[in-house]
């Protein structure tokens, strides 16, 4: 016996059969050989396509970078942060952030600080050296909140007033509400 490509296997031609039914024999070899290696690439690509799903892998698309925010940083911040009634510090995918109404204003992302401010303080803001519109992932802004680069080399004094304007702005904002919990649902046990 002869192997197809390590396969299928079929016998070569004997003469017993007819040379037609022979060729028919290879053709539909070859076409389920064809299918097979179809059939494993795209249940490659099929995988390949499920790990980019999870963000595993996606060469065109932007991804978010995981960046601890320095020591310097999280200390600055956290003597800066604003201790008003109402505010609450809390962390927000790794980095501290505080909230008022639960609507967060101000907190550190890698090593910047964003601020949510008006549409008038945004366009001030945005004049400064190292300030930006936020984008958390490259292409994504999000609306609404500004970021401010090179913390350490700036003056208090000057953050401390953006998060006292980001503070007055968010205060004016709708309250959000938190979403009711489920009551845990507890199982009876009848007694038979």
């Amino acid at each position: 016996m002869r192997a197809c490509d390590n396969r299928i296997q079929f016998k070569p031609w004997s003469g017993v059969q007819s040379q037609e039914v022979h060729r028919i024999e290879v053709q539909v070899v070859v076409a389920v050989n064809s299918f097979l290696r179809w059939l494993e690439v795209n249940r490659f690509h099929d995988m390949m396509f499920k790990a980019s799903r999870l963000g595993a892998i996606m060469a065109n698309r932007p991804t978010m970078t995981w960046e601890k925010s320095p020591q310097e940083l999280i200390d600055l911040f956290t003597s800066l942060a604003s201790t008003a009634p109402g505010v609450e510090q809390k962390k927000m995918f790794g980095w501290p952030c505080c909230f008022v109404n639960g609507n967060l204003f101000t907190g550190l992302h890698k090593q910047g600080m964003i601020f949510r401010l008006s549409e008038a303080d945004q366009a001030g803001f945005l004049k400064l050296d190292g300030a930006a519109d936020f984008e958390p992932m490259p292409g994504r802004k999000m609306r609404g909140y500004v970021i401010l680069s090179e913390l350490l080399a700036r003056d208090r004094k000057e953050l401390a007033r953006w998060i006292s304007r980001a503070l007055q702005f968010a205060s004016g904002l709708p309250p959000k509400e938190k979403p009711a919990r489920r009551a845990a649902k507890t199982k009876r046990k009848s007694k038979a």
